[in-house]
């Protein structure tokens, strides 16, 4: 009779294993559709303006919306079958300063000059944190990672194929211009969104190959370069370029042995010594490099280029602008206490062009606090882990991370509303969440089992403390 009862116990749990795996994966199918469709909506149509009337509103207005809404539905009914897991309260804690910050948003709307827009931005980047969250709750395994990291990069990666195929066939549509300011975009995207594109997905696909050897990534590899590098060079965004080009040199180099590095070091010293003996006056490389420099170059001025294409006329604008409101700010998204400025001979809600002035200028220095202890908390428990526990998202994050350090000395990057890079951002926050709200209560679990044998708790590496 016992025995039959210990069966009967046995295949309840194997049933109920199997009805919870069932569900995990039916929430992370929700989780890379919300990928796609966040992602995929970020085109627009030439000549259009965004949105700050109830007048603006057109067709492709409702589909962003509608999209989103159901990116919202799709997230809070993941989340509502996940949220019972056992690393819900770990995931929940790390992301609360984040969640704290996107609170501060929705609540800047109440002093805003522009509330309808800082409504809607905030609420778009509060629909992200919970993108992170349901993330970090959904991926559980190495398998999940792949599996979401793959929709990742192919999202982006149908981002410029459609980019480019819309240039070769549609010209107007794909056109990537730069558009005097208040004319709107040239094409489906802003040249600084589709470089911005290009440039992580390289970057994603680069890093997972040379991290993870997962066979998506073989197949991916060569078509994706050969897309992203065009839609890169077509954008013209030089610090995508300069960023792209010194990460991805970093990577290789990175995962080379130290002899191949010194032997590398050597050729290109013999190289470069032979170029110099053949053609010391430089001339071949002069003539061969102007094409590229006139296209980098965009035709601006010497002065334009040391004034970093006019964000020297921004930046002191946004900074007197932040001394009008010191502590909280002027609203999400929202630059002043007019709701415009004028830069640039145009009047507008312009951006700061740089991320942790558009954070202190639109929230203040409470928002600023929020949003750095926001990104520390989750970055320094996920340091902390054990190298087994952190790869391979560790070797994927640094070059990530890196672009997005860089990319945010001049471009509001994630915090911008549902642009690729803010999405990436939030995805790979919810996975080093989770792996860490993981490698936790896995040490915890070890720790009661050790405890309960009678061993010392410190095999483990942790306390009863760090358990609760």
């Amino acid at each position: 009779m016992k025995q039959q009862k210990q069966i009967s116990r046995s295949l309840d749990d194997v049933a109920r294993s199997r009805l919870e795996l069932h569900n995990e994966r039916n929430c992370l199918a929700l989780v890379v559709l919300c990928f796609w469709l966040l992602i995929v909506v970020t085109f627009t149509f030439p000549g259009r303006h965004g949105v700050s009337n109830i007048a603006q509103v057109d067709w492709t207005a409702i589909a962003k919306l509608l999209s989103r809404a159901v990116a919202l539905l799709l997230l809070v009914i993941a989340a509502s079958r996940m949220w019972s897991t056992a690393s819900s309260g770990r995931v929940f804690r790390l992301l609360t300063p984040i969640g704290l910050f996107a609170a501060w948003g929705l609540v800047s709307a109440a002093w805003s000059a522009q509330p309808a827009q800082s409504l809607a931005q905030a609420g778009c980047f509060a629909e992200l944190a919970l993108l992170s969250a349901v993330v970090a709750v959904t991926v559980r395994t190495r398998r999940d990672q792949s599996f979401c990291l793959a929709h990742l990069s192919l999202s982006l990666l149908a981002v410029s194929s459609v980019l480019l195929f819309a240039l070769v066939t549609l010209p107007h549509l794909g056109e990537l211009q730069r558009t005097n300011a208040g004319d709107g975009v040239a094409g489906l995207l802003h040249p600084t969104v589709a470089a911005s594109t290009s440039s992580l997905g390289i970057i994603l696909l680069v890093a997972t190959r040379l991290c993870t050897g997962w066979q998506w990534t073989r197949r991916m590899l060569l078509p994706g370069l050969a897309i992203h590098v065009s839609v890169l060079w077509i954008s013209n965004t030089r610090l995508a370029l300069f960023l792209t080009a010194a990460v991805v040199a970093a990577l290789l180099i990175g995962a080379i042995s130290s002899m191949a590095r010194f032997r590398l070091a050597i050729a290109a010293s013999i190289i470069i010594g032979g170029y110099f003996a053949l053609d010391p006056h430089l001339s071949l490389a002069i003539q061969g490099t102007e094409p590229v420099l006139h296209h980098l170059s965009r035709d601006q001025s010497i002065t334009d280029l040391k004034g970093i294409s006019g964000r020297d006329q921004i930046w002191p604008v946004m900074i007197d602008s932040y001394f009008d409101s010191p502590v909280t700010g002027h609203g999400f998204y929202v630059t002043s206490s007019a709701g415009s400025v004028r830069v640039w001979n145009h009047e507008g809600n312009y951006s700061a062009h740089n991320i942790w002035l558009q954070v202190l200028v639109t929230t203040g220095l409470v928002g600023l606090v929020l949003f750095v202890w926001g990104l520390l908390r989750p970055l320094n428990a996920f340091l902390r882990l054990p190298p087994r526990d952190a790869d391979p998202l560790r070797g994927i994050l640094a070059p990530i991370g890196a672009w997005l350090i860089g990319w945010g000395l001049l471009n509001v990057s994630f915090v911008a509303p549902f642009q690729p890079e803010a999405i990436v951002f939030f995805a790979l926050l919810g996975l080093i969440v989770g792996r860490t709200a993981i490698s936790a209560d896995s040490s915890c679990h070890a720790t009661a089992v050790a405890a309960s044998n009678g061993r010392e708790s410190r095999e483990t590496g942790n306390t009863h403390g760090d358990c609760q």
